[in-house]
């Protein structure tokens, strides 16, 4: 019976370690995409702003 106990607690664990990570890999992501969107934005915005002068 603890054994089963034991098994269980170490696989809910991994679970938990395994969303953690599957989490941080996608806000990771996220905030890299988003990153790259507002330096692409405004990168973009100024050319047309200097373009214009």
């Amino acid at each position: 019976m603890n054994k089963k106990i034991k098994d269980d607690e170490q696989y809910c664990s991994d679970i938990e370690w395994v969303i953690g990570y599957i989490i941080g890999k996608s806000v990771s992501f996220a905030v890299n995409i988003c990153i790259h969107i507002v330096n692409h934005t405004v990168n973009g915005v100024k050319r047309e702003f200097f373009n214009k002068k």
